[in-house]
């Protein structure tokens, strides 16, 4: 380019986040190569095309959509219910609605990428419908649903999105689109470019020889018919080509194949692909026991972190009372660190002593340890008296007050550093936790605290956080980012 890159009126779609930023790199590079600026270049994923900007009602947050099915369910009557509960209710009634509640709402988006809605597959396809009679059960629970969130004056977001991909708004915000390597979008971005196509130019770009123009669909996409019989060919494949029959044999080779590559390349000139992410954990142990810790860059689900775990065993334990989750609660890093600091016990000394109470008593409740009338050791009477705290707390307080003030105590003296990747994750985890706690506080449904808990719970589970890149060279990319990436060396692994 002679003159500065002006990308102001184009939008740059990728597939990935991480996408976004190797996109942004390569760009930043280039300007600073040949001395020329790159303006207002706007690189987005695909579901920027379908994001509701102007709904006719505010839109319902993810905790209120979970209270509002909740509602719609409770208040049905049995028949209604017979068809998707054919065995009845289990005796965990909210947590059978629960999970009722992921099931249609996974089924409602899986649906809408169709841009079609539960009553539509019955109105259009009913005559071709086995259990014909869930189906409708189904549509008239969605019916109820929408009725009940516009009386609260709320937009269903999910009806919002096919809305926005049946007429995009941002149409005449941009000159072009162009869609950069984006080999699987969703039938809602796929609706909302050929909406968008009429009005404006569409660029797609494939990262594929011209010669394979024809197996690609209009957005990009590989059809599928054509890939069949498709032979790739790979140069010298007898030696490229290892077969390894387990996910920790795969990391070991990766990591001979990287040690044989030492003196050409560096780790920051190799890519490894994970088409099949459950080799990952190998594949990160293997690499940082050879001193060369990888990236990846997928979010990593809140239930896998240790606030979790707090906040399921705390949940638990107010409900049940056993001892089951009471030591499991004491048994949680986070729990013990806060008894160390605020009761002045060692967390070894509390958990022999949890350990030799419990082989002696074999208490089944926390209260069956209260009437043992001070059987119980030193440090583990203090973490119960720590425990009796919370459990004050739990009957005197509102629950967004009870989980703010007990997370609050437990995490007081915990100090946070800018450089501990553990510590990054807390505080994104926390400040997310405490926007769902916001989200319950303004929400319209009346519960009860175990009700609470439970969907306070199951919205903790469901969070994704950000994983902070800590100095790894290599990255760790699945089958959507490995064509990102231009490093000279490149393994993929379970092909």
């Amino acid at each position: 380019q002679k003159e500065n890159l002006d990308l102001e009126r184009k939008l740059l779609i990728v597939p990935t986040s991480n996408a976004i930023l190797k996109l942004k790199e390569f760009l930043a590079v280039k300007s600073a190569e040949k001395d020329k600026a790159v303006m207002g270049a706007r690189v987005v994923t695909p579901s920027f095309l379908f994001i509701p900007r102007n709904p006719q009602r505010p839109l319902a947050d993810e905790t209120t959509i979970l209270a509002t099915w909740l509602n719609v369910l409770k208040k049905c009557k049995t028949d209604v219910l017979r068809p998707v509960f054919p065995y009845g209710l289990k005796s965990d009634k909210t947590e059978s609605l629960l999970k009722f509640t992921e099931i249609i709402s996974k089924v409602r988006a899986d649906l809408s990428d169709n841009l079609m809605s539960i009553t539509d597959v019955l109105a259009n396809h009913s005559d071709s419908l086995s259990e014909l009679e869930r189906w409708q059960a189904m549509a008239a629970l969605e019916k109820l649903y929408l009725q009940e969130m516009k009386e609260r004056g709320l937009c269903d977001p999910i009806q919002a999105k096919m809305d926005e991909a049946r007429n995009p708004s941002i149409t005449g915000d941009f000159d072009e689109i162009i869609l950069c390597g984006t080999p699987e979008i969703s039938g809602l971005a796929v609706n909302a470019v050929k909406v968008m196509a009429k009005q404006l130019p569409v660029t797609v770009l494939v990262h594929a020889p011209g010669t394979l123009e024809g197996s690609f669909d209009e957005c990009g996409c590989p059809i599928p018919d054509k890939w069949q019989d498709t032979e790739i060919e790979i140069s010298e494949w007898k030696s490229r080509m290892h077969l390894e029959t387990t996910p920790s044999s795969q990391a070991l080779r990766v990591a001979d194949l990287l040690n044989k590559t030492t003196g050409k390349h560096g780790p920051e000139d190799v890519a490894i692909g994970v088409p099949d992410r459950d080799i990952i954990p190998y594949l990160q142990d293997t690499l940082d026991a050879a001193g060369i810790p990888a990236y990846d860059p997928q979010d990593i689900n809140c239930s896998e972190l240790p606030i979790f775990q707090l906040i399921s065993h705390i949940a638990e334990l107010m409900e049940t009372g056993s001892y089951h989750h009471l030591a499991g609660l004491i048994r949680t890093p986070d729990f013990l660190r806060y008894l160390k600091h605020a009761r002045g016990a060692e967390p070894a000394d509390v958990l022999k002593e949890l350990d030799d109470f419990r082989n002696e008593h074999l208490p089944e409740f926390l209260d069956s340890i209260e009437q043992m009338g001070g059987k119980a050791p030193d440090l583990l009477t203090r973490a119960i008296q720590a425990v009796e705290e919370i459990k004050k707390d739990f009957s005197a307080e509102k629950p967004v007050d009870f989980w703010r003030k007990t997370l609050a105590r437990i995490y007081s003296n915990r100090q946070l550093s800018t450089k501990d990747a553990s510590d990054k994750l807390f505080k994104s985890s926390a400040e997310q936790i405490n926007d769902i706690l916001t989200e319950l506080e303004s929400c319209p449904n009346r519960t009860t605290r175990i009700e609470f808990n439970r969907i306070f719970l199951y919205r903790v589970s469901s969070l994704q956080i950000a994983r902070n890149r800590e100095g790894e060279k290599i990255d760790l990319n699945g089958w959507l980012e490995l064509h990102w990436n231009n490093a000279p060396v490149m393994i993929i692994t379970g092909a």
